[in-house]
């Protein structure tokens, strides 16, 4: 009888993950790829990882996709641009940007510590939004957005920075209810609903 395959990733995969990805949101707030600036963010990005471990050292069903990885990259740079652009608008019109802030709970599909901790610093490093706090078991994290149009919206914006980390980091099972919750949020924008609960099996 063979034994039981550990498909645990060492914890090295995903601390390596975690400082590029940190590197690389370093470098695109920075609006800058100079030597200098890569390696602040490099020494920044391996002691927040080493002051800031996410427990359990390894997480089952942990896997590294290069080209997933790629592709979160261009989905935060592009969530990126259009904040920017959104944040500029408001100061130059803010009677025709329809500037309206909220405070928002936004309850995650349940993942690793890792894909939560990266999903923070995507939303927190994004222009307009801010995170207030985050709640661990279950998962919430508290935005304040400067330009709210629904909170559907606020939600699946979210949910999809967070498919796109699992996408790269995280297990197909996690990805299956991200994709039944962007789903849900679908519809309740299109129909004009209020945001459905999150349903957690």
């Amino acid at each position: 009888m063979s034994a039981p395959v550990d498909t645990r990733a060492p914890s090295w995969l995903g601390r390596a993950g975690a400082v590029l990805w940190l590197t690389v949101v370093w470098c695109a707030v920075m609006e800058s790829l100079q030597p200098g600036t890569v390696l602040v963010g490099l020494v920044a990005a391996i002691a927040l990882t080493l002051l800031f471990p996410t427990r359990g050292g390894g997480a089952p069903g942990l896997r590294f996709r290069p080209w997933a990885f790629v592709v979160m990259n261009a989905t935060f740079f592009v969530a990126l641009l259009r904040a920017n652009l959104q944040v500029a608008w408001a100061v130059i019109a803010p009677g025709r940007a329809g500037l309206r802030r909220g405070i928002v709970a936004v309850p995650l599909v349940p993942s690793t510590d890792l894909v939560v901790s990266l999903l923070v610093n995507a939303v927190s490093l994004t222009p307009g939004t801010l995170i207030l706090d985050v709640d661990r078991e279950p998962s919430v994290l508290y935005i304040h957005a400067l330009q709210l149009r629904t909170e559907a919206e606020l939600h699946r914006g979210v949910i999809a920075m967070q498919r796109s980390i699992v996408r790269a980091l995280g297990d197909r099972a996690t990805l299956a209810a991200i994709d039944a919750r962007l789903e849900a949020l679908d519809d309740a924008i299109a129909a004009g609903r209020p945001v459905p609960p999150l349903e957690v099996p």
